[in-house]
């Protein structure tokens, strides 16, 4: 339910609005008169405003009383009608005054730009006019939206804040798609109270400007090109762009940024702004980043084809069930459990419809508005240098020096961890255990070559190139863990089910067919899919979580995977970051049911698995996200580089099968070493 003030300038249209906006479902409508007295209306019991029509001039105090103060001084979705429409002109530098026609109940044709104000309206439509005075000169902050057929401005905008204007009546019985408007604005409103916690939160709204540039850019050229010099910086790739449509390139050096790191063991955030300056919060890191969502304003919101808007890149590590699941963790990583970036300035390449756009956000300690259209100019002469270049190719590495792939668990101990898993099985312990071995490769690596390696030798829809002065992590997952969206829906896409590509196109059916068919994968999978259902039940709306495919075949690079999808509604009291604790770690990681699983694992394999095994991506400020998990992943650090390997076991796996698929499952983080001469070994301990 949200609560919309409409504050009455003594208008004999006012409960017309009332009434459409009171008819609309989960809309409760409170009308005020503009003279009662500002500190006796509880703003704060209120998620949007509409400024009714009414007699005389916006320049007339006692004319509007407090509307002109709830224009300039409350930051909530705003809609101004007639009156209210001059008054927001008036307040931001336009001009008010005598109309060039006097349209008192006449209708007229408007035409209109794209503004999800209007959406689902005709770019021509028929609305009735009460007025005697009009807007001329608008200008920034202010942006005209619709006009009548003689440039007269009869829709406006605020480029920076969710506030609009219309000039017309939409009320009007003659108005077409009046109630659609105010439906739409209804809608704005909903969007931007889940986006805030409270609205003391929207003083420190982020507003995103951005440009698009067209043609066809490399993505690793794009990389090199804007974050080559940078030691802090992403890079999400959707290198198998037949899978995935959308890649973005962050953390450039000279960006206004923030870095988030995070220890389970220490049970605090730390945050390093880009001066290099330190602060702390004793809160988890889901917590942390659940209270920095605030109001996200972005321009031209509706032409964006992605989801992605600005906030934090990172990863989730694995470890974090002790805080998801209140487990006690008594082996830590190394490295960081969680560590995200926050920037203003974003690259996101359209592989579809080959376009590049670049994404400014100001306020909040990130850029400043008066940054942004310098920045478009250079960046935009960068991509387009890129686009007229030809696209490089990655040479395969000539023989050097063997390198030697040592694993923790030799394929004994693996095996007779395969028995130990099965005996919990068969004790009623577990159903399924998600058992890992993980490997470490002595050596220096260049971390951007090695991950371009990586991409072109195992293309994925959700890989990935995490880079900071510590260590850097390259992904080619091709499992998506979870996104969440902005009109709040919510998929996960486990995977569970392998095998490997065929040598011949007759082979390589042939193992999709006996993938597709196999008892022992498809009750793996399925078993991941109830577990995701549950813990989708936890936060969605009731009757929406369901699956939308089950057991499909999937075909990757080096692999074929079994995938299911779950879709689901997540409930307006719960968060984007609610939903994301509540479902990690991935259940296509641990098993079922997940805690005693958890445990099991964790006595068995004696070692943290760090951040394989989580899941990375984003997580916007406006509380959207897209995350993958963690597998066939490097972690790169200055002398070495590790990746974890695994499969879940159940009372009818086969251990040698079982062995042999972490062996296929490795080579994707092997491939980044192409043209090295491998040996297999053990990690010695002591």
């Amino acid at each position: 339910m949200i609560r919309i003030l409409l504050v009455d300038n003594y208008d004999s249209f006012t409960y017309n609005i009332w009434m459409y906006l009171s008819e609309l479902p989960d809309v409760e409508c409170v009308v005020v008169k503009n003279d009662v007295p500002l500190e006796s209306v509880p703003l704060e019991d209120f998620d949007g405003v509409v400024i009714s029509p009414g007699p005389g001039s916006p320049d007339v105090p006692a004319d509007v009383g407090i509307s002109r103060t709830i224009v300039t001084s409350v930051d909530l979705p705003i809609l101004g009608v007639c009156l209210g429409h001059q008054l927001i002109g008036s307040v931001y530098g336009a001009k008010v005054g005598p109309a060039p026609t006097i349209m008192h109940g006449r209708p007229s044709r408007i035409s209109r730009g794209e503004d999800r104000l209007f959406r689902g309206m005709g770019e021509e439509f028929t609305a009735v006019r009460y007025h005697s005075l009009a807007l001329s000169g608008v200008e920034e902050p202010l942006e005209v939206i619709a006009e009548d057929e003689d440039g007269v401005p009869m829709a406006i905008r605020h480029s920076g804040r969710l506030v609009w204007g219309v000039q017309f009546h939409p009320e009007s019985v003659l108005s077409d798609d009046g109630r659609l408007l105010l439906r739409n604005f209804a809608e704005i409103v909903t969007e931007s109270r889940n986006t805030a916690a409270n609205p003391a939160d929207r003083k420190d709204a982020i507003n995103c400007t951005w440009v698009c540039v067209e043609g066809k850019a490399d993505g690793q050229a794009l990389f090199k090109a804007f974050c080559g010099l940078s030691t802090e910086s992403f890079w999400l790739d959707s290198s198998d762009t037949g899978q995935a449509r959308f890649s973005i390139i962050g953390g450039l050096p000279d960006a206004h940024s923030k870095t988030v790191s995070y220890r389970v063991a220490e049970q605090r955030v730390k945050v390093t702004d880009s001066d290099g300056s330190v602060r702390y919060a004793d809160v988890d890191v889901f917590t942390f980043l659940k209270d920095q969502q605030r109001l996200l304003s972005v321009d031209r919101e509706e032409e964006l084809p992605f989801e992605f808007r600005p906030g934090f890149v990172g990863y989730f590590g694995y470890e974090l069930r002790a805080d998801t699941e209140e487990m006690v963790v008594s082996r830590h990583s190394r490295l960081p459990d969680a560590r995200f970036l926050l920037t203003d300035r974003y690259v996101v390449v359209d592989h579809l419809e080959d376009k590049v756009y670049l994404l400014f956000a100001a306020g909040r300690g990130l850029g400043k508005h008066a940054d942004a259209q310098a920045w478009f100019e250079s960046a935009s002469h960068t991509v387009r240098k890129v686009i007229s270049e030809p696209p490089g190719r990655m040479e395969r590495m000539p023989p050097g020096e063997s390198v030697e792939v040592a694993f923790r668990d030799s394929k004994e101990t693996y095996l007779a961890k395969i028995l130990k898993c099965q005996d919990y099985l068969a004790s009623g312990d577990s159903y399924e255990l998600c058992l890992t071995n993980s490997a470490s490769i002595a050596g220096e690596f260049d971390a951007a070559e090695t991950y371009a390696r990586l991409r072109t030798a195992s293309p994925v829809p959700y890989g990935a190139f995490l880079r900071n002065s510590e260590f850097s992590v390259l992904s080619a997952s091709p499992e998506r863990f979870m996104t969440i969206g902005g009109d709040r829906s919510v998929r996960v896409s486990p995977i569970k089910g392998t095998r490997r590509r065929g040598a011949t196109a007759a082979e390589d059916a042939a193992l999709k067919r006996e993938l597709a068919t196999d008892e022992k994968e498809v009750a793996e999978n399925l078993m991941i899919v109830d577990l995701m259902r549950n813990d989708l039940s936890r936060v969605s709306e009731v009757g929406s979580v369901r699956p939308v495919e089950l057991f499909g075949v999937h075909t990757f690079a080096s692999v074929h995977q079994m995938v299911s999808t779950v879709e689901s509604k997540l409930r307006q009291d719960v968060a984007a970051v609610d939903c994301i604790r509540m479902a990690f770690p991935p259940g296509s990681m641990t098993g079922a049911p997940k805690l005693r699983s958890m445990e099991i694992l964790a006595a068995l394999e004696e070692e943290p698995r760090g951040i394989y095994a989580g899941v990375l991506g984003w997580v916007s400020l406006n509380g959207r996200a897209d995350l993958s998990v963690v597998i066939r992943t490097l972690v790169l650090e200055k002398d070495s580089a590790s990746f974890g390997v695994g499969g879940a076991i159940t009372l009818l796996s086969d251990p040698e099968a079982e062995y042999a698929e972490t062996l296929v499952k490795a080579a994707a983080p092997k491939s980044a070493f192409e043209g090295l001469d491998y040996r297999i070994g053990i990690i010695p301990h002591g």
